[in-house]
């Protein structure tokens, strides 16, 4: 019964983080619109989205390992980081090896995405 609970109080938890990530994608969308005020507002979306989309939900997956050791806002400022550099190994070496930008950014979010599966496989067992 333990883990049963253990188990739904990681799952409110990344609930929790995910409501916070999508009011610091709004406050980051608003940021960059008052920054580039002359610009489309539609393309402003676009682009915080994108770079929201490559570099900070996956560095925040990459980071869940840790969400013990870390609080919330440091994991995502330290997970920014680790996605920038995640996309930009990633990419060099699919590069390499000829596989265009479309397939890397797939790549990418399959990597991560198995990442994840087992983060969370792994958190239920120990749980």
């Amino acid at each position: 019964m333990e883990t049963l609970e253990k188990n739904v109080n990681f799952k409110e938890k990344i609930v929790k983080e995910l409501k916070s990530i999508t009011i610091v994608f709004i406050a980051l969308t608003v940021i960059v619109y008052l920054v580039f005020y002359k610009d489309n507002p539609l393309n402003i979306i676009k682009i915080v989205f994108l770079y929201f989309l490559l570099f900070i939900l996956q560095g925040y997956a990459l980071m869940l390992y840790w969400h013990k050791e870390f609080d919330f806002l440091e994991r995502l400022v330290l997970g920014t980081i680790a996605g920038i550099s995640f996309i930009g190994i990633i990419g060099y070496y699919l590069g390499w090896m000829g596989i265009g930008f479309i397939g890397q950014v797939i790549a990418s979010f399959l990597i991560i995405g198995i990442m994840v599966y087992l983060i969370i496989r792994k958190e239920s067992k120990k749980i």
